[in-house]
């Protein structure tokens, strides 16, 4: 959360201060690819949770085509 806050105040430093036009949308650019890494790694971790998970009720340890009936 104080990671937010952090960018929040940034941008708000941006919309405030006196930088030059070049520099507010280098600061917008910087916060948007963090933002987009952000949901990115999410994205990841919620994958290789899934994948936990799924592999916690996979009882035969084999892959699907290998099961016999």
């Amino acid at each position: 959360m104080s990671y937010l806050l952090s960018l929040l105040s940034l941008a708000s430093l941006a919309v405030e201060s006196s930088y030059t036009l070049n520099e507010k949308g280098l600061i917008v650019v910087a916060i948007g690819l963090a933002g987009v890494f952000i949901i990115l790694l999410l994205f990841f971790a919620t994958i290789i949770l899934i994948q936990k998970i799924v592999g916690l009720f996979d009882k035969t340890g084999k892959k699907p085509d290998e099961v016999k009936e």
